[in-house]
C-alpha cells in the first residue's frame, strides 16, 4: 500500500535523527536540503508536457563545482535566524560548532549536500533547457484555448526555466536554482490542471474536488517559489530560505490530495484516516509559515517553533504509513505514539503564538510553553527509541 505514496523524500531519517538527539536546528536543514533534492528529482520525470529526456541531460556539469557557499553559513545562518527568531544566545550557541568536532562534521555534511543539489539543480535544467522549453511552449499554444489555466502555467513555466538558464549563465547559480524549482512548480500545476479538465468531463465530484484542492495549493506553491527566487536575488537568505519552507509545506498539501485520490480505491479507512493525518499536518504548517512574514518578533518565534513541529508531525504521519504492515505492527504502534505525541507539541505552541498576540495573558503563553515542552521531551525519546 506504502507505494501509492510518493512522501517520503531523501534526507527523511536524518532530519527525524537529528530531532531525536535534540538538535533542532540541524533537523531544520535536513530539511531544507530534502526539499531541495526532492524538487530537483523531480524534474527529470516525464509528464503530459515533458517527453523523456536523454541519459545525457542526467549528466552533471561538474565544471560547476567552482561555486563554493562560505563554510555553513549559506544554508545555517539564515536558517538559525528562522528558527531561534529573538532567541539570540540560542542560535549564537548553535552556530558555535568550532568546540565540537562531531557537531562541526554534521553540519559541513549538510552544508555540501545543499550545495550538491544546487549543483545538479543548475546542471539538469542548463543541459535541457532548450528542449524543455520548447515543448513547454508547444503545450501552452495547444491548450490555449482548450485549458486556459495549463497554457497559463506553462507559459509562466517556460518564464522561469528560461530565466534560470540565463542566469546560470552568468555564474549566479543559487538564484539560477531557486528560479528552476518555481519553473518546474509552474509546470507541475499545467500539468495538475490537465487533471482537472479531465475531470470536468467525467463528472466525477470527488475527483474533481481533489484536483481542485492539489491545483490551488499547487498555485500557493508557485508563487512561494517566485517569492523564495526574488529574495535570493535581493541577497535576503533567510527570506529566501523561509519562503522555500512554505512552498515545500504547500507542495506537501497538494501532493496529499493527489495521494489520496490513489488510496481511495483501497477502502482502508485506517489508511485513509492517516492520509488525512498527513493533509491536516501539511496545511497546518503551510498556514503557520505564511503568516509568520507579518507578526511581531516574539510572535514569530512561537510561530517558527510551531511550523516546525508540525512538520515534524507530518514526518511521523508518513512513518505512520510506511510502517503499516502487519509484520511490522509494534514499530508501527510506536510511531502513531510519536505523531500524536508531535501534534501536541505543534498545538501548544500555535496557541502559545496567538496568546503573544493578547495583551496581559502572557502567562497562558508561558503555560503553553510548558507543555509543548513536556511533550517535545517524549516525544525525542520515542523518536531516538525508534530509529535505533
Amino acid at each position: 500500500m506504502t507505494s501509492l505514496l510518493k512522501i517520503f523524500p531523501s534526507y527523511h531519517h536524518e532530519s527525524l535523527q537529528a530531532i531525536g538527539n535534540g538538535d533542532d536546528l540541524l533537523a531544520l536543514c535536513w530539511r531544507i536540503v530534502q526539499d531541495l533534492a526532492k524538487n530537483i528529482s523531480q524534474h527529470n520525470e516525464p509528464n503530459e508536457i515533458l517527453s523523456l529526456r536523454s541519459e545525457k541531460s542526467h549528466t552533471p556539469l561538474w565544471t560547476l563545482n567552482s561555486f563554493f557557499f562560505s563554510k555553513y553559513r549559506h544554508l545555517i545562518e539564515p536558517a538559525g535566524k528562522i528558527f531561534y527568531s529573538s532567541h539570540e544566545p540560542s542560535f549564537r550557541d548553535s552556530l558555535d560548532i568550532s568546540h565540537g568536532s562531531k557537531k562541526k562534521e554534521l553540519f559541513h555534511v549538510v552544508a555540501e549536500t545543499y550545495r550538491y543539489w544546487i549543483i545538479q539543480s543548475v546542471a539538469v535544467s542548463y543541459i535541457s533547457c532548450k528542449k524543455d522549453v520548447q515543448e513547454i511552449s508547444q503545450a501552452t499554444r495547444k491548450y490555449k484555448l482548450l485549458a486556459p489555466e495549463v497554457s497559463f502555467y506553462a507559459t509562466e513555466a517556460a518564464y522561469a526555466i528560461q530565466k534560470s538558464y540565463e542566469l546560470a549563465g552568468d555564474s549566479k547559480f543559487l538564484e539560477a536554482c531557486r528560479w528552476t524549482i518555481a519553473g518546474y512548480k509552474a509546470l507541475e500545476v499545467a500539468v495538475i490542471y490537465l487533471h482537472v479538465e479531465a475531470s470536468l468531463s467525467w463528472k466525477n465530484k470527488i475527483l474533481l474536488h481533489h484536483w481542485r484542492e492539489a491545483a490551488r495549493y499547487g498555485e500557493f506553491a508557485f508563487h512561494f517559489r517566485i517569492k523564495a527566487a526574488i529574495a535570493t536575488e535581493q541577497e535576503d537568505e533567510m527570506d529566501a530560505i523561509h519562503w522555500s519552507l512554505t512552498a515545500g509545506a504547500a507542495t506537501k498539501v497538494s501532493d496529499a490530495h493527489k495521494n489520496l485520490l490513489k488510496i481511495f480505491p483501497c477502502g482502508d479507512e485506517c489508511l485513509i484516516t492517516y492520509a488525512n493525518n498527513l493533509l491536516y499536518a501539511a496545511e497546518q504548517a503551510m498556514e503557520i509559515r505564511k503568516k509568520t512574514s507579518t507578526q511581531s518578533i516574539g510572535n514569530k518565534y512561537f510561530s517558527a517553533q510551531a511550523a516546525f513541529w508540525s512538520e515534524h508531525y507530518y514526518e511521523c504521519c508518513t512513518k505512520v504509513i510506511e510502517t503499516y504492515l502487519p509484520s511490522l505492527a509494534s514499530v508501527h504502534n510506536g510511531w502513531r505514539q510519536a505523531a500524536c505525541s508531535a501534534k501536541k507539541v505543534a498545538f501548544y505552541l500555535s496557541r502559545a503564538a496567538k496568546h503573544e498576540n493578547q495583551k496581559g495573558v502572557n502567562l497562558l503563553a508561558l503555560y503553553d510553553q510548558y507543555r509543548a515542552d513536556y511533550h517535545t521531551a517524549r516525544n525525542r525519546i520515542m523518536i531516538a527509541s525508534l530509529l535505533r
